[in-house]
């Protein structure tokens, strides 16, 4: 026997240096220092070490990095740092490669002890050490003594992970204060800014008051007269006033209702027309005309209804089951976004929390079926394989307990398909707020809006004649080959415009 079967048994520091000086000539004995060896390391102990071979005095070096090897006996390696600098050395012995690294708790505070790129260094405050038997060619031992405090405490493995859990614990306490403390100041600067920008834009709109205007009148006029986009940005808008003028003549002739939504009916009501610096455009359909617009689609040369599934490939999980009309021209950097809506029988903050995690549910599920289709690599967001609309079905099947009985057509709610945002869950609305529609101009045309437009924009967005925080927003990547395209398709239906 080599007397190396007992040691992973002692968790005395000075019994266990006594020991490994009887088996010292059958063995690899490696140390690291990590954070510091402590104010507790003991002469008696320091002695003890010297008996093995190693050099080094220990005691009272709190704050100095060391590293030791000792081979059958022979001391390989003996360094204490002289101040708190890292030590860190690679070397080969016993026909293996063997790499020391300490660090105190001022610089990394790190302690490895690698064998053939193993890291076998508990990695925890004071003396690491990892003995090694060398007529089994194993490790036998791994442990660490706090010798910072006075009864030189032992850790191997298990008690490591006790500890390491505590840390972690204490830790994750500290951030969340420190986070709590942030979110506080946060808070405050906000109400700080917000403050302020209320009180710049009253002194705006007071400033630019005509004799006898009101204040509302004011807002109106003064968004009214926003200049227009140039450029290739406002043929992008062009791009989209041609297909909402397609779409809606289709829409018209084959009896299909839909309404203007988002960022278009807020232009619509705000500035006549596109926002300055949006370049999309927007509508929502009951999902009962979907199959209604696909049969009117059906053989159009000239234009083609999208339906596809994006997922989010990165934490937190989504999926989103999409309609878009678009140009049937190759590369054309311009769709018409259609956002699918349901009727509900009934509405709460129950049904938005249970639509929540309806929503949640299909995209964990959606993630899996990607990975298991692409595993870890990311591929595009659009024409995605059957598997997954087949998948959004199946959620949207269970989904429907929600809606309550279909022939109460109460509420109209932001379906399952959409983004389910913050903004998303406000697009709740009592049916009479959208139906039935009437038509509200958009640039120099005529399309379907909600019934009562202002408190539909003011739902979504709330004081929509505020001054917008979002003046650079924009979807579209134009690329110089989507310019090109894109100035074709506007030639090709300029008679649109």
């Amino acid at each position: 026997m080599n007397g190396t079967n007992n040691l992973d048994k002692i968790t005395d520091f000075d019994t266990y240096l006594i020991e490994l000086n009887k088996i010292k000539k059958n063995v690899m004995i490696l140390l690291s220092v990590k954070d510091t060896v402590g104010l507790h390391f003991r002469q008696e102990s320091a002695e003890l070490l010297n008996k093995i071979g190693i050099a080094t005095n220990l005691s009272g070096k709190h704050g100095h990095s060391y590293i030791g090897l000792i081979n059958k006996g022979k001391v390989v390696v003996d360094t204490l740092s002289s101040t708190n600098e890292d030590l860190n050395i690679r070397l080969d012995c016993n026909d293996k490669e063997i790499i020391l690294y300490s660090s105190v708790y001022t610089r990394n505070n790190l302690s490895d002890i690698r064998i053939e790129d193993i890291n076998y260094s508990i990695d925890l405050r004071g003396l690491n050490i990892v003995v090694y038997d060398i007529s089994l060619d194993n490790v036998v031992d791994m442990v660490c003594f706090d010798t910072h405090v006075r009864s030189n405490i032992c850790y191997r493995r298990k008690e490591k992970s006790e500890v390491q859990s505590v840390i972690n614990e204490r830790n994750i306490e500290r951030l969340q204060r420190q986070l709590s403390n942030l979110q506080k100041n946060f808070d405050k600067l906000n109400n700080i800014i917000s403050t302020e920008s209320g009180k710049l834009q009253l002194m705006l709109w007071h400033s630019m008051c005509a004799n006898g205007e009101s204040q509302t009148d004011n807002k109106k006029r003064f968004f009214r007269a926003m200049p227009a986009a140039t450029g290739d940005f406002r043929k992008l808008q062009q791009a989209g006033v041609i297909l909402l003028k397609v779409f809606d003549d289709i829409c018209r002739k084959n009896n299909i209702e839909y309404w203007i939504t988002g960022g278009t009916l807020l232009g619509a009501i705000r500035h006549g027309g596109f926002i300055p610096w949006d370049d999309d455009a927007d509508v929502c359909m009951m999902r009962s005309e979907i199959p209604k617009l696909k049969k009117a689609l059906e053989g159009n040369d000239e234009f083609f209804l999208d339906e596809f599934c994006s997922v989010r490939h990165t934490e937190p999980a989504a999926m989103n089951h999409n309609y878009q009309v678009h140009f049937n021209i190759k590369n054309t950097p311009y769709s018409l976004d259609i956002f699918v809506c349901d009727f509900s029988e009934n509405f709460d903050q129950t049904f938005v929390k249970k639509l929540r995690e309806f929503k949640n549910a299909m995209g964990r599920e959606s993630l899996e079926l990607s990975r298991k289709m692409h595993g870890n690599k990311e591929v595009p967001n659009k024409r995605y394989d059957k598997e997954f609309l087949d998948l959004f079905w199946d959620h949207y099947e269970k989904s429907k307990v929600l809606y309550g009985n279909e022939s109460k057509e109460n509420y109209v709610i932001w379906a399952l398909d959409n983004v389910q945002s913050t903004q998303g869950y406000k697009v709740f609305f009592p049916k009479d707020t959208i139906f039935p529609l009437k038509e509200l101009q958009f640039e120099g045309g005529l399309y379907l809006a909600p019934n009562d437009p202002e408190s539909y924009i003011e739902q979504m967005f709330g004081d929509y004649y505020s001054v917008p925080d979002d003046m650079l927003h924009k979807h579209f990547n134009m690329t110089e080959d989507r310019i090109i395209v894109l100035r074709e398709v506007i030639k090709k239906y300029e008679y649109l415009l």
